[in-house]
C-alpha cells in the first residue's frame, strides 16, 4: 500500500512538474499582471544570446553613454513586458538596463523551461555574454530578480563572475525546497509528505545541483553587497521567504535584509507596487487585464526602488 502511495505521488507530482514548466507563450500562458508602457524616448536594442542549445532574447534599454549595467531576471512565467515600469526608472537613474526571456518562455527558444535550475544557467550565460563583449566587459553589473529572478540573482553569485551588486525581492534558497513547498501549499493535510517527496523528485530527476545551486551559498561566496527583500506573509513560501529564515546564519557581512510587513503590502509581490495600483489590481482580477489606465494599474513603489538604486549604486 505504502508503495503504491508513493508510485501515485511521483506520477502526480511528475506531471505537475511538466505542467508548471511547458512552454510559456504570449496567449495561452501570459499572466494576467502583463501590461505595455510607452518607452519610445528610451534607446533600445534586441540581443539575442545561446543558453546551451537554445537562444534566449532579451533586450538592452538605455544609452551606451552609462557607466553601468543592471540585469533584471523575472519570476516564473513572467515575460520582459512585466518589467517595464522596472526599466522606466532604472534608466532615468543612469543605468542601461537589459530584461530578457528564460529558455522556454515567450520571445526566447526552448521547448520548456525545464527546472528552476535552468534559469540559473540562462543568467549564467547572459553575464558571460557581456562579460565577453567588448562594448560592455569593463561596465561594472548589478542584478535585480524578482521570485524565481530573485532566487536567480544570487545562486548564479556561485558562478565566477564579476557583480558589484544584487537585489534579492521574495526569491527562494533552493529548487529542492520549493518545488516542496509549492505541492505542500496544494497537499491540504498529507502536504508535509507530499512536499518531501516532492523534494525526493527533484533530486532524483535533476541531481545534486538542486540543492548546491542555493542562493544563500551564493550570497555567501560572492562577499558583495546584497539586498534581500522578503514579505512577512509571502504566500508562495507560507511566510517569509527560505533565505529571509536562515538571516542569522548568513556570513557575508555586505548582506542586508527588510521585511516588509505592512498589511496589504507584505506578501509575494505587493510590496513592489504603488499603493494605487494595488487598489486598482483589487477591482481586476479576471483573465483579462481590462483597465483604463494600465500605467497606474503597473505603477511601482518609487519610495521602495529608490532604496535599492541607491543601494546597488553604493559600490559605484
Amino acid at each position: 500500500m505504502i508503495t503504491l502511495f508513493l508510485i501515485a505521488s511521483l506520477i502526480i507530482i511528475h506531471r505537475a512538474h511538466k505542467v508548471q514548466f511547458c512552454r510559456a507563450d504570449y496567449g495561452n500562458h501570459l499572466p494576467v499582471q502583463r501590461y505595455e508602457t510607452d518607452l519610445s524616448d528610451v534607446f533600445q536594442k534586441a540581443i539575442f544570446i545561446h543558453s546551451g542549445t537554445n537562444r534566449l532574447k532579451g533586450t538592452l534599454f538605455g544609452c551606451g553613454e552609462s557607466a553601468r549595467l543592471l540585469v533584471i531576471s523575472s519570476g516564473h512565467r513572467r515575460p520582459t513586458e512585466d518589467y517595464l515600469e522596472y526599466v522606466r526608472f532604472f534608466v532615468r537613474r543612469g543605468w542601461m538596463v537589459f530584461c530578457y526571456d528564460y529558455a522556454g518562455c515567450y520571445s526566447s527558444e526552448g521547448a520548456s523551461s525545464i527546472d528552476y535550475i535552468q534559469a540559473v544557467k540562462d543568467l549564467d550565460a547572459v553575464l558571460t555574454h557581456f562579460e565577453h563583449h567588448e562594448e560592455y566587459s569593463k561596465m561594472p553589473v548589478s542584478l535585480l530578480g524578482h521570485s524565481l529572478g530573485g532566487y536567480v540573482s544570487l545562486a548564479v553569485l556561485n558562478y565566477p563572475h564579476k557583480i558589484r551588486s544584487a537585489v534579492s525581492a521574495s526569491g527562494f534558497d533552493t529548487p529542492y525546497e520549493q518545488w516542496g513547498c509549492s505541492v505542500r501549499r496544494y497537499s491540504g493535510k498529507i502536504g508535509f509528505l507530499e512536499g518531501k517527496i516532492a523534494e525526493i523528485y527533484e533530486y532524483l530527476v535533476y541531481g545534486k545541483e538542486t540543492r548546491a545551486l542555493s542562493a544563500v551559498k551564493g550570497i555567501d561566496a560572492s562577499q558583495i553587497p546584497i539586498l534581500v527583500l522578503s514579505g512577512t506573509t509571502d504566500e508562495y513560501y507560507l511566510g517569509a521567504s527560505a533565505i529571509y529564515k536562515q538571516k542569522d546564519s548568513i556570513k557575508n557581512p555586505k548582506c542586508r535584509f527588510m521585511l516588509m510587513d505592512r498589511p496589504g503590502k507584505n506578501g509575494h509581490y505587493d510590496y513592489l507596487l504603488s499603493d494605487e495600483a494595488i487598489e486598482l489590481r483589487k477591482g481586476s482580477q479576471g483573465e483579462r487585464n481590462d483597465v483604463d489606465d494600465p500605467q497606474l494599474y503597473a505603477a511601482i513603489d518609487t519610495d521602495l526602488f529608490e532604496e535599492m538604486n541607491s543601494f546597488l549604486g553604493e559600490s559605484d
